[in-house]
Order: structure tokens, then C-alpha cells, then sequence
């Protein structure tokens, strides 16, 4: 469970922060940038409790990490 929440949380924060970018029309290679800096944030935001959650709430909260990144 903690490996699929950890993987869950990393896709919800590259998802999160690709579609922010595109929505600010930036490039293909800032949005690569973007993504990698996702997965990143989904990953620390979700490691404090990935082995207590469910996978569906570790999406949710990787794709909290977001715009909590940006400051939105």
C-alpha cells in the first residue's frame, strides 16, 4: 500500500503541475520542466502518510501539491 500511495501522490503532482502550466499557455519544454517538478512535490507532500490513506485521497493531495507550490 505505501508503494502504490507513494507512485499515486508522485502522478497527482505531475498531473497538477502540468495542467497549471498549460493553462498559463507556457511551453513544451517548461511544461516537461513543470512535470518533473510535479512529481517531486507529489512526492514530498505525500511521504508523511502514505502508509496510512487511501489511494484515491494520495491522487487528491498530490494534486494539492500543486498549486500550493505556486502559491495559488
Amino acid at each position: 500500500m505505501v508503494g502504490v500511495n507513494t507512485t499515486l501522490g508522485s502522478v497527482g503532482g505531475g498531473i497538477g503541475f502540468y495542467l497549471i502550466g498549460f493553462f498559463k499557455n507556457y511551453s513544451a519544454k517548461s511544461l516537461l520542466v513543470f512535470t518533473c517538478t510535479g512529481i517531486l512535490a507529489g512526492l514530498v507532500s505525500i511521504t508523511g502518510c502514505c502508509h496510512t490513506i487511501e489511494p484515491w485521497s494520495a491522487i487528491v493531495i498530490g494534486l494539492g501539491s500543486a498549486p500550493t507550490y505556486f502559491g495559488i
